[in-house]
């Protein structure tokens, strides 16, 4: 990517981080929350922009350095976990431009697209999404469960 557009990039990312911590009255957001702020306003932004990059091994297609369905496999998931960034007007749009526009870049880029990511984003676009988290518990005995917890990742 030229550097103009690595600079471009990250400002835009940073003024939009800030906004949302704002929003949320926090200093600043933790780096779990930034992660997911920074791959969700780096994708649209460069999805809106044209900022793409084939790469190899793994194959795939990077957006603002992304690759587009993992990044919102991943959001979907936090925010599932963690939905005070909800709490931010300009997440919630943000994330919904993106949900769609992520979309929309999978029907184009079949070959570069996860299925089961992409299944995802659209159950949560239809408001069908359940996560299904894998978790290990100990039961009352000591001995390990495997659990499959519906409705919390």
């Amino acid at each position: 990517m030229p550097e103009s557009q690595k600079q471009e990039l990250s400002q835009h990312c940073e003024a939009i981080m800030n906004t949302v911590a704002a929003e949320l009255g926090v200093e600043k957001l933790s780096y779990q929350d930034e992660y997911i702020v920074d791959a969700v306003a780096s994708v649209l932004f460069s999805l809106e922009n044209n900022i793409t990059q084939i790469v190899q091994n793994p194959s795939g297609m990077l957006v603002g350095g992304w690759f587009p369905d993992s990044a919102a496999s991943q959001a979907i998931q936090h925010v599932h976990r963690f939905p005070h960034l909800l709490g931010s007007a300009t997440f919630v749009d943000l994330n919904r431009k993106f949900l769609h526009a992520v979309a929309e870049w999978s029907k184009k880029n079949e070959q570069y697209s996860t299925p089961e990511f992409i299944q995802e984003i659209k159950a949560k676009i239809a408001g069908e999404y359940v996560c299904h988290g894998r978790y290990d518990v100990l039961g009352s005995d000591g001995r390990r469960l495997d659990a499959i917890l519906k409705g919390s990742c």
